[in-house]
């Protein structure tokens, strides 16, 4: 279970990349390395992976906040209480209002040990976490990385990673998930800083401010 725990494991992970696919040395060269993106893990960490799901950063900030003015502290102990309408109120879509509560009732019922998830192996953590109505590969995958600073996790069904990947190397047509996989099996066990760098390079070709 690789870890990247700070920026110098970062960089060392991107310098390994290079080696394989000279690509990601053209992309450091336009937009440098990126910043090394962590967050804590535990409830918060994983119901805010949640929020981010498929909308702008700015817009995830924005019912971030609300959720914390609205609804007290952001912990299961709490927001087990809080009806359906009042997380509407926040701004979060069914969809994302059927995962939270998944997950606040496992962990308050204790089926889900987020804690324990830091010594477990990365596909017991995804068969963990994605057998939580609501809770996809993409969510779990994210907390891997972000979370718990696994090296080596791979958001294939990404979008903007596919739109990323499809530029850097200048592949004919945007992959699709099976692909993504295929394409960066070579990068093993350095996938989740190959995220890192061409989510970076997708911000860039957005024209949106370096993370």
């Amino acid at each position: 279970m690789q870890r990247i725990a700070n920026e110098k494991d970062l960089a060392q992970a991107i310098q390994q990349l290079g080696t394989r696919e000279p690509a990601f040395i053209e992309l450091v060269e336009v937009v440098g390395l990126p910043a090394l993106r962590s967050a804590e893990p535990g409830y918060r960490g994983l119901i805010r992976i949640v929020v981010d799901q498929m909308i702008s950063l700015k817009a995830a900030e924005a019912i971030w906040n609300r959720m914390e003015q609205n609804l007290g502290p952001l912990e299961p102990q709490f927001l087990i209480r809080r009806r359906e309408a009042s997380l509407r109120k926040s701004g979060l879509s069914g969809g994302k209002i059927r995962a939270i509560r998944a997950i606040t009732k496992a962990v308050q019922d204790g089926s889900l040990d987020l804690e324990a998830l830091g010594s477990l192996d990365n596909e017991t953590v995804m068969a963990k976490l994605t057998a939580l109505p609501g809770v996809g590969p993409w969510t779990a995958e994210i907390y891997l990385l972000f979370c718990l600073g696994r090296a080596d996790i791979w958001p294939a069904g990404d979008v903007a990673l596919q739109h990323a990947v499809h530029h850097a190397l200048r592949l004919k047509a945007r992959p699709d998930t099976g692909q993504m996989r295929q394409l960066a099996e070579s990068w093993r066990p350095f996938r989740g800083a190959a995220a890192m760098l061409l989510w970076n390079y997708y911000r860039h070709l957005r024209g949106i401010p370096r993370a």
